[in-house]
């Protein structure tokens, strides 16, 4: 977890620093897509390198897709409803982890540490392809794009 925390840490910084051309759905789907293939990393090498490295790669991605869905608020949200949007990320962030955990749990019990890392991937992947169906209509953009006080 360690690992995990230090790429976050060093991909938030690196994201802060760099000029976006691409819209922030644009990188919420890319670092989905990205995240997806960390975690695919240690299951297609199992070698504890593999492991490190998909991990950290992991992190940065994960503590990325936070910022950018935080930013997305404050484009999608009026002024008055960002602090509930803002709890709508944390709600989905912490159900999507206690169920990750859940499940990893549960498949580490019953078959080793084999798939965890696989299903993992399977479910970035999945989210991730939902929502580059999504029609970009459900991205709707606020009208009034000036500073909120």
């Amino acid at each position: 977890m360690a690992v995990c925390a230090v790429g976050g840490a060093a991909g938030g910084l690196l994201y802060g620093r760099t000029r976006w051309r691409a819209s922030a759905r644009t990188r919420l789907l890319a670092l989905g897509a990205l995240a997806a293939a960390c975690y695919a990393l240690p299951a297609a090498a199992p070698a504890l390198a593999a492991l490190a490295l998909g991990l950290l790669l992991a992190g940065a991605c994960s503590d990325t897709l936070l910022i950018t869905a935080y930013l997305q608020v404050d484009t999608l949200v009026t002024a008055g409803s960002r602090t509930e949007a803002s709890a709508w990320i944390n709600t989905a962030y912490n159900l999507g982890s206690a169920a990750g955990s859940a499940a990893a749990g549960i498949l580490i019990a019953h078959y080793g540490p084999a798939p965890a890392f696989p299903a993992a991937t399977a479910v970035l992947l999945a989210t991730t392809t939902l929502a580059t169906l999504l029609p970009t209509a459900a991205w709707p953009q606020r009208p009034d794009h000036s500073p909120q006080a």
